[in-house]
């Protein structure tokens, strides 16, 4: 038996799952190895609802957007940092938790919060695990399939979570709701800079 698979059946993991509310679906792997959770953003404008779950194959998103694709081939730690970027408006502008999945290396699923929001982490799987893994894996094993969104340009790995019962949504569906979330951001921002000049202005 995969030491992942004897993991996921054995009571330790049970026990861990249903002890934590945040990290207890990324024990999904032998060893977790939490890279940075600071405390929470002050920029995020609505409160997510942990029920909505976007999560992303990160290389197949670099590969799907043309300008990531660009900069994926001069310098990958930047392209990843820029899509991280761009997604962090759906969690901040439209309340949804967001998971960015790459594919990574070593012994350990690393696990980190950029901004120090908990519910928006970027993860790094084992050796021998594949972003479509895990996100197959956490599909599989949430309560509600039907409340998480998979953003997928891999037709195969779409129909799979579909079929589990997920949200599949292509790069270009992705892009579109990445640039209203970032609408909603900047005219939330627009708004508080107007409110910040009245108080100022005022005598």
């Amino acid at each position: 038996m995969h030491a992942t698979t004897a993991l996921l059946e054995s009571r330790r993991f049970q026990s861990c799952f249903l002890a934590q509310s945040f990290l207890s679906p990324y024990f999904l792997c032998a060893r977790l190895r939490l890279v940075h959770c600071p405390k929470r953003s002050k920029l995020q404008i609505k409160r997510v609802v942990v029920e909505k779950h976007l999560l992303v194959d990160g290389a197949n998103i670099l590969h799907a957007w043309p300008e990531l694709r660009a900069l994926l081939r001069r310098e990958r730690t930047a392209a990843q940092a820029r899509l991280v970027g761009e997604l962090a408006a759906i969690h901040d502008g439209q309340g949804v938790r967001v998971t960015v999945v790459f594919d990574g290396s070593g012994a350990e699923l690393e696990l980190t919060c950029p901004g120090g929001r908990q519910t928006f982490a970027v993860v790094r799987t084992p050796t021998g695990m594949t972003a479509d893994d895990f996100i197959e894996r956490w599909v599989g094993r949430v309560a509600a399939a039907e409340t998480c969104w998979v953003a997928t340009g891999d037709v195969g790995e779409g129909r799979t979570v579909a079929a589990l019962g997920a949200q599949w949504i292509s790069p270009e569906d992705l892009s579109a709701w990445v640039r209203r979330a970032s609408s909603s951001v900047s005219a939330h921002v627009a708004k508080r800079k107007r409110n910040n000049d009245r108080q100022w202005d005022s005598p």
